[in-house]
């Protein structure tokens, strides 16, 4: 018999992920359960004891049809997955399901759903282009298919972004080669990855859990025609443009230096421009942002780029539409705030990243344009990164090629770009750096990244498998 924890884990591998997994923990502590055994492990043997030896149970024709399902309903499941959950756990969610007639709603609103994310008006060459490709012919290498990619690529490759046929037909102009399987999710054949995608989409999986299950379970969820442009950017006008004159990067740090004296402005370097401010936020809003991770019990183990890494060690959780953190009064203040700042559409801002570091903890040397040109929403322009807290001692931010260490405050940021002003698709690599140990008290912060291109639209859309990968090419 597996243990609750290590049933969840091969439960998040084997179904979607579930609904609102920031409520999971919360609900599973508030019923005496634990992933770590104790109390939610003794509710695991419960009900398996009760599945091999409960004769009411089995009277009542109650089974489960997952060897998982003792685990899912230790970490709260049943009452995270009602629908999934009464038809494969229905032993072990004894007494723990919501009455019919709220399952009954909660199935209406899970078949209640759609894509908002329409196909993309095309320039006139690109439109040419996508009749013209031939949709059985997928190339064999790192190839071009076209003779004219250069062209439709545009200058500065942003037309690699615009249409699904630069994808498939100009993978070698585009820098696509390294990540070819990934685009294949999009160019090839539309198919389901899992044996119970048909199951899961009949009990409302495909709205529930759209960034698993669209990309997942694409031709259950019946998105393939969508999909098919779901990572073809809608508004093909950058943020900013590229050189040094009005509307470009090199502008932008110039007037954040001289318009913003309220948030005492200090170069610290200015080639690469690295700027320091000041309060930024107050003590009440820094305490709501960390709330909203404590809470909702979503503080969980930090990646490094797309995975677990050892070179990462510290604890964090998005701040995205879940729980409508979004609205959060303190989140959209300070949110408004940066974007001000960096002179941005909101869109162009991926959802607050909020950070957690305990003594020892550290993110070694790393950089942070991890997204390629001709993704939905581009490259990574900026990083946004303010302190919730202060330190004790230890936990700076080490910019390792510019001799700089910026000592955390409460209420500080620090502001710096991940690509050239005059070449964005070029990673500017001196703005290296790394979070120091912490070495006495808990250290807070939050990371605002910032695109090129809309990214909230294709992240909520659910149809892009690009988003949440590294692709930097």
């Amino acid at each position: 018999m597996l243990s609750s924890a290590e049933a969840q884990r091969k439960a998040t591998l084997e179904r979607p992920p579930p609904v609102e997994r920031s409520r999971t923990k919360d609900r599973a502590k508030s019923k005496g359960g634990s992933d770590k055994g104790g109390k939610g492990s003794d509710t695991a043997g419960k009900a398996s004891k009760s599945e091999s030896g409960s004769s009411d149970a089995a009277g009542a024709g109650l089974r489960d049809k997952s060897d998982n399902c003792a685990g899912w309903a230790a970490s709260g499941e049943c009452a995270n997955n009602p629908a999934y959950m009464a038809d494969e756990c229905a032993l072990s969610c004894k007494g723990q399901l919501p009455t019919q007639q709220a399952a009954k709603q909660e199935s209406a609103r899970e078949d209640t759903w759609t894509v908002d994310w329409p196909v993309p008006e095309l320039q006139p060459d690109l439109a040419r282009a996508m009749a013209e490709s031939d949709p059985g012919r997928q190339p064999s290498g790192c190839e071009d298919l076209r003779d004219d990619c250069a062209e439709l690529a545009r200058s500065n490759m942003s037309g690699c972004g615009e249409a699904a046929v630069m994808l498939k037909d100009c993978r070698a102009t585009c820098k696509m080669c390294r990540y070819a399987k990934l685009v294949d999710d999009v160019t090839g054949e539309c198919a389901d990855k899992h044996e119970q995608c048909a199951h899961w989409a009949r009990i409302g999986e495909c709205g529930k859990n759209k960034r698993f299950m669209l990309n997942g379970c694409s031709r259950s969820c019946e998105v393939c025609d969508a999909k098919r442009h779901g990572c073809s950017r809608r508004n093909a006008r950058g943020g900013i443009v590229e050189g040094t004159g009005e509307g470009s990067m090199a502008h932008m740090f110039e007037q954040a230096m001289v318009d913003f004296p309220h948030f005492e402005p200090t170069a610290l370097s200015r080639d690469p421009w690295v700027i320091q401010f000041e309060n930024l936020l107050d003590p009440a809003e820094a305490e709501d942002m960390i709330n909203r991770c404590r809470d909702f019990g979503k503080f969980e183990r930090s990646q490094a780029g797309d995975q677990v890494s050892s070179v990462r060690t510290s604890s964090q959780c998005w701040c995205d539409d879940t729980n409508d953190c979004l609205k959060n009064p303190s989140i959209a203040a300070v949110t408004r705030r940066i974007m001000n700042v960096s002179r941005l559409p909101m869109e162009n801002a991926e959802y607050f990243q909020i950070l957690q570091y305990e003594p020892g903890q550290f993110y070694r040397q790393h950089h942070d344009q991890q997204t390629a040109f001709w993704t939905p929403q581009g490259v990574r322009l900026y990083t946004f990164f303010v302190y919730l807290s202060d330190v004790e001692e230890g936990g700076g931010t080490k910019f390792n090629d510019l001799g700089i260490t910026v000592t955390p405050k409460l209420g500080r940021g620090i502001l710096w770009p991940s690509v050239y002003t005059d070449d964005h698709t070029k990673g500017d690599m001196r703005t290296h750096h790394e979070a120091l140990p912490v070495v006495k008290g808990i250290k807070h912060a939050a990371n605002l990244w910032q695109h090129l291109y809309d990214f909230k639209g294709p992240s909520r859309s659910g149809l892009c498998p690009f988003l949440g990968q590294n692709t930097n090419p």
